[in-house]
């Protein structure tokens, strides 16, 4: 059983496979593939990839991709790369993202739970503004339902209803995952009618 040099389609590149089979012909061990883009970096049990896989640019070497697997599907924890820097992370489950954090210029800008590499269901983001969009309700990355935006210094400005990712109404439902901004809101509007009564 020595290397073996045939080649397999991995993220759309041709792999020239350098690893070990088993006597069945599988691969089978700790090898490495290359390609005309990528560089791999894994473990094979018997055809299937299990644990870290780890993926490079064949012409930089810097890492992409950083992936728990199991039987050859992502599963767990991952990391991507540009440039050698980290720019998300999150959680696979069964081959597709479950939640994402996602980074620029080093600090967390966006994370959530995703669906088709979109915020759905609990998440939170910045916009181009620095304002931060928090909402149990996101749906293939557009809020509908209760959300609530803050400026950025943090403070609410919006605690209520969106349609389409638009602010409808303000409200004062509660949720659980909500409970400190709508704390927050509560206390601004009570400042806010506090301040008003003083100046009337």
């Amino acid at each position: 059983m020595g290397l073996f040099g045939d080649t397999m389609n991995l993220f759309g590149d041709t792999v020239d496979m350098k690893w070990d089979k088993d006597h069945d012909g599988n691969y089978h061990g700790h090898g490495y593939g290359m390609g005309e883009k990528y560089i791999f970096v894994g473990e094979y049990i018997h055809g299937t990839i299990w644990g870290d896989l780890l993926l490079f640019d064949n012409v930089t070497g810097q890492r992409i991709l950083k992936a728990e697997m199991e039987d050859s599907m992502a599963h767990g924890r991952y990391e991507y790369y540009q440039k050698g820097t980290l720019c998300e992370k999150g959680m696979y489950r069964n081959g597709k993202k479950y939640f994402h954090v996602r980074f620029r210029d080093g600090k967390i800008y966006e994370y959530g739970f995703s669906k088709d590499d979109k915020l759905n269901g609990y998440g939170c983001t910045k916009d181009k503004y620095g304002q931060t969009y928090t909402s149990p309700n996101w749906d293939m990355g557009v809020i509908n339902g209760l959300g609530c935006i803050q400026d950025t210094d943090k403070a609410v400005i919006f605690y209520g209803i969106f349609k389409n990712n638009l602010p409808l109404y303000e409200c004062n439902e509660k949720h659980a995952m909500m409970l400190k901004l709508w704390a927050e809101k509560e206390v601004d509007h009570i400042s806010i009618q506090c301040a008003e009564s003083v100046l009337s």
